[in-house]
């Protein structure tokens, strides 16, 4: 999986690359583990299967996220 927030430009950063870690990102469905989007997208499907999603803000981070690192984007409010 790979995750990407955009920039107000309209540039993607990459969030979180797990073929470039070398193994899957791992969750509990509706767990509250993962953003709303995410959930909603891979519930439906199958075990192997690819599927490309474009998360709108109000199912990804309605209220922003602060990086916790440099290299890790800070996601305004409502982002697309």
């Amino acid at each position: 999986a790979v995750m990407m927030v955009p920039r107000p430009g309209g540039e993607l950063i990459t969030f979180v690359n797990s073929l470039e870690r070398g193994f899957p990102i791992e969750f509990r469905i509706g767990t509250g583990s993962t953003i709303k989007g995410i959930d909603e997208g891979v519930s439906t499907m199958r075990l192997g299967g690819i599927r490309r999603l474009y998360i709108p803000g109000s199912l990804s981070f309605p209220n922003g996220v602060k990086a916790t690192s440099p290299s890790a984007p800070t996601v305004p409010s409502g982002s697309p």
